[in-house]
């Protein structure tokens, strides 16, 4: 698998990591629980910065999986985006309080996925087309 294709793939993953987050349901409906359509007891709204973090990592990687490799000027946003500090992805959790340990486990596999993002994006670095 070539450096970028893992690189989507962990875009990938940390996408998955926020579905469970984004999704809306109203009590008294039902919602696919994995198996069936269960009835909704209790409302619940989507998580914005879940939501915002899902749509920009699947976008990232529906935009690089269409392409052979990195401009200098994608590596920069991808790492600014992603670990350039305060509003970053790097500095992303889910709210314990709001998801109780759901979001612990959540931000437990976000930390692993983002630790594979980082050394996964210093390896395209290598690989980077240069600025024209």
């Amino acid at each position: 698998m070539s450096t970028l294709s893992s690189f989507v793939r962990l875009l990938d993953d940390a996408a998955e990591a926020l579905q469970p987050f984004i999704k809306s349901a109203r009590r008294g409906g039902s919602s696919w629980n994995g198996v069936e359509y269960a009835p909704v007891t209790e409302t619940v709204e989507p998580d914005p910065y879940a939501l915002a973090w899902f749509s920009m990592l699947h976008t990232m990687s529906g935009l690089l999986s269409r392409q052979p490799r990195l401009t200098a000027e994608q590596y920069s946003y991808l790492e600014r985006e992603l670990f350039g500090g305060m509003g970053s992805f790097q500095d992303f959790s889910l709210d314990r309080k709001r998801w109780g340990k759901t979001a612990d486990a959540a931000n437990e596999r976000l930390g692993r996925i983002r630790d594979e993002l980082y050394s996964s994006l210093v390896a395209l670095r290598e690989i980077v087309e240069p600025k024209t």
